[in-house]
């Protein structure tokens, strides 16, 4: 009398090999696109330029001012009062004479709040200012 094996069945664990691999190569590509660039730690909406935005590599000396509309100041990603960034700003100045300052003001900003800071920024000596904007569609 001859027995027949029995057929092995297939494992499921061999199906779900591809399948957690998949997950874990998505999940490594999310994590390293999903952190390009650190939000902003105040909410800007910068205004609307019609003209084409120029390309410039990002430079070391640098450094970004966001302005609020309620007055909330940040610098490069950190939330300061007006005294801590005067003494912040007069410091980078005094190591980096030549440096950039970038403002990125809330569209909604008025003027006159504008106009302080640009004013404290003259007392200062800062004279490279770009002020960023998003292009208009």
């Amino acid at each position: 009398m001859r027995f027949t094996r029995p057929q092995p069945r297939p494992s499921s664990d061999d199906q779900l090999i591809p399948l957690i691999n998949v997950i874990f190569l998505m999940l490594i590509f999310f994590m390293l696109a999903g952190h390009i660039a650190p939000s902003d730690p105040i909410e800007i909406e910068p205004p609307r330029s019609s003209e084409a935005p120029e390309a410039q590599p990002p430079q070391p000396e640098q450094r970004t001012l966001l302005i609020a509309t309620d007055g909330r100041l940040a610098l490069d990603g950190n939330a300061l009062s007006p005294p801590q960034l005067q003494r912040r700003l007069a410091a980078w100045r005094e190591a980096v004479p030549t440096g950039t300052l970038r403002i990125k003001a809330d569209a909604r900003l008025s003027a006159g709040q504008l106009q302080e800071t640009l004013t404290l920024l003259r007392e200062l000596g800062i004279e490279h200012i770009t002020l960023l904007a998003t292009q208009a569609r």
